[in-house]
């Protein structure tokens, strides 16, 4: 009896340790799940005829992002990227085969760069931003907060300068979208995700202890049943011994 017991205790001890070690690894991907330190993205896609409804559908569900578009090829520009963008929103470098513009959020981005982001951008910040001859307008201020900047500068220029211009330019809309990051909007968004994660946190907490507590209760009787076979080993123990 005494061997079954010790056993018994020892699949038990066995069970709670893998649960534990079950729920750590619970809270570790959580917590990985839920982080927002991951290195920022810079993807590369190909628009053609034939998939740029696919690719726009793609698109516009992307959140916390920066779309870039272009006739030319985008290689060199992806370099000078990784070498200068910084931490945060993922980029999307948008390359037009067999096109000569792409929509995406009603905005074509042949002529446009669009920003996403989960927070509103501060005005002020923008106009200190944005040179005199582009103009940033938010597409839909009551579903999210996509921004469209566009070049509003009156002349003609030549396809090469074009390319130039918007590669310059993009390059100071990931300077707006860092510089964001200290402005009262951010802050507030800030603190709600934060005040989301806290929540998310302790419900995990209480539900973790839950689970602890159960298998505490569920020990504590079953050494409520192995005593009481103890106190009767020609009934109850014959008959538990006959159950393993």
């Amino acid at each position: 009896m005494n061997g079954i017991s010790q056993n018994t205790k020892s699949s038990l001890h066995h069970v709670a340790q893998m649960n534990k070690l079950g729920t750590l690894f619970f809270v570790v991907f959580f917590l990985i799940q839920n982080s927002d330190n991951f290195a920022q993205q810079i993807k590369t896609l190909t628009v053609t005829k034939d998939n740029k409804i696919d690719q726009r559908d793609y698109l516009q569900t992307q959140e916390n992002c920066i779309l870039f578009c272009s006739t030319n090829e985008l290689k060199s520009f992806k370099q000078t990227l990784e070498t200068e963008a910084k931490n945060g929103q993922n980029i999307f470098l948008i390359q037009l085969t067999d096109l000569s513009n792409f929509s995406v959020h009603n905005t074509d981005l042949s002529n446009a760069i669009i920003i996403k982001l989960p927070y509103e951008l501060n005005q002020q910040l923008c106009q200190r931003t944005i040179p005199v001859g582009w103009s940033i307008n938010n597409l839909d201020a009551e579903r999210s907060f996509v921004y469209a900047v566009q070049r509003s500068a009156n002349g003609q220029c030549s396809k090469e300068e074009k390319i130039l211009l918007f590669q310059e330019m993009f390059l100071k809309c990931l300077d707006l979208v860092e510089k964001s990051k200290k402005t009262i909007e951010f802050s507030s968004y800030n603190n709600q995700q934060i005040s989301e994660e806290n929540k998310n946190y302790h419900e995990l907490l209480t539900t973790l202890s839950q689970r602890f507590d159960s298998i505490q209760i569920a020990f504590d009787e079953f050494r409520q049943q192995e005593k009481s076979i103890n106190n009767k080993p020609n009934s109850l123990g014959l008959e538990w011994n006959n159950s393993f």
